[in-house]
């Protein structure tokens, strides 16, 4: 299958400032994904930020209209939480296959048409860089992984690809770990919760 003008994926690179480098890498970003649905995710916490050309999905750090909390409340959220950026994306773009989410600040130096053909083609879950599986944990923040599940890995979010049946899967996990007993106090950092999760 070709998806090369296909509205199966959407192309999302993440921000939460709008400044020249980040216009140059949105510009790199869309021109090496013409064809594909295109947004750039705004984290608008601070105040509306304007990115046209390009179409914006917006989103702040209060994700509570999605009952998801800002835990631990002592965190910046999204930095803590950077999975929630993939449900507000999810939400607010609903019916896509794949979900492909870049930070403003990363570069691609692979052909993505290719990657996002085999993505769908095989019907990957999930493309992002997985390390650390079950090695012992070597961040504070990824220690609370352990009540939750019995192994554990990493997945760096830079650049991640998710199917819109795993993030749909991520977040109602999310919420049922929520609404268990003490969940605040052991909620698991995005990282170790989405490897962790596969």
């Amino acid at each position: 299958m070709n998806v090369s003008n296909s509205s199966d994926v959407l192309i999302a690179i993440r921000t939460h400032f709008w400044a020249d480098e980040v216009r140059r890498l949105t510009h790199k970003l869309y021109s090496e994904t013409i064809g594909f649905d295109f947004v750039v995710l705004v984290d608008e916490t601070r105040g509306s930020i304007d990115v046209s050309p390009f179409e914006k999905v917006s989103h702040t750090a209060d994700l509570s209209d999605m009952n998801l909390p800002h835990w631990p409340s002592t965190s910046l959220n999204l930095h803590y939480n950077g999975d929630y950026a993939l449900y507000a994306l999810r939400k607010k773009k609903p019916g896509y296959k794949m979900y492909f989410m870049l930070e403003s600040d990363a570069v691609t130096n692979i052909d993505l048409r290719s990657l996002l053909n085999h993505c769908l083609n095989e019907d990957i879950a999930l493309l992002a860089k997985v390390d650390q599986i079950d090695d012992p944990v070597v961040a504070e923040c990824f220690t609370s992984i352990r009540r939750w599940f019995p192994h554990y890995a990493r997945v760096f979010f830079p650049l991640i690809g998710a199917s819109g049946y795993l993030i749909d899967r991520l977040y109602e996990s999310r919420l049922t770990i929520k609404a268990d007993e003490g969940a605040e106090a052991d909620w698991p950092y995005c990282e170790a919760y989405v490897g962790a999760f596969l």
